[in-house]
């Protein structure tokens, strides 16, 4: 008796003590696990082709990105700096109109006015 079976249909050593031993039986199922083994790698190595592809693209696109940036950083600082005077101006109109108020309400003559009646 040979080692190993020659063909699929011949028996060898190996075969007739795996028949004893019993693993004969996962045989079958690891033929099954190595199909679908190679199947798998095959649908990695096309996400990672893909992959690959996705990866230069967005390096080529690094470049419009960085200059896209660079063109924007000084609109919204400008924009910042704009947003920040309209607001200081508003608070001194704020302030000036308290400070009017006041003025008015510290006067007697302007009391009057203040307060609703017509001036005399």
């Amino acid at each position: 008796m040979k080692a190993k079976a020659q063909s699929e249909h011949d028996e060898g050593l190996l075969e007739y003590l795996e028949d004893i031993i019993g693993t004969s039986k996962y045989k079958e199922p690891i033929d099954e696990a190595l199909v679908e083994m190679e199947r798998l790698q095959e649908d990695r190595g096309v996400k990672m082709n893909r992959l690959r592809i996705v990866e230069k693209e967005k390096a080529a696109l690094q470049n419009q990105k960085k200059e896209a940036e660079d063109y924007l950083r000084p609109k919204n600082e400008h924009v910042q700096a704009q947003s920040r005077l309209w607001q200081w101006i508003l608070w001194r109109c704020f302030v000036n109109e308290e400070e009017f108020n006041n003025r008015i309400v510290s006067y007697p003559s302007m009391r009057i006015w203040a307060a609703g009646t017509p001036y005399q």
